[in-house]
């Protein structure tokens, strides 16, 4: 890989790391409104969110943050089609949130 390549990846994963934060507590927002009022259109909008985390954190070398994300997405997919229950349901979001907001603020 160009030195030229490496400085450009370099970059965009530090600003990537830098908005990642801010991408975590705009989910978290979302997951709050989707506890609040479980209708499908809140609950599709938090897990749109953390697909994208899910994808760009890994995408970047955030490798946990990705997983961490990717669970919650998993569970909000479980929610919606009523696989389990909505209490192990949100009990598995909030680990993963409490997880996902620790890497976010370990990030260098």
């Amino acid at each position: 890989m160009s030195d030229d390549l490496q400085e450009i990846l370099a970059s965009l994963r530090a600003v990537y790391a830098a908005d990642l934060p801010a991408l975590v507590a705009s989910l978290a927002a979302s997951l709050d409104r989707a506890r609040r009022d479980p209708s499908a259109e809140l609950v599709r909008a938090a897990r749109g969110e953390a697909h994208r985390i899910h994808g760009t954190a890994g995408s970047y070398g955030f490798k946990a943050a990705g997983e961490e994300a990717g669970r919650i997405e998993a569970s909000l997919d479980d929610l919606a089609a009523r696989r389990g229950t909505a209490e192990d349901a949100w009990r598995a979001i909030d680990r993963a949130l409490a997880a996902l907001r620790a890497e976010a603020v370990a990030v260098p």
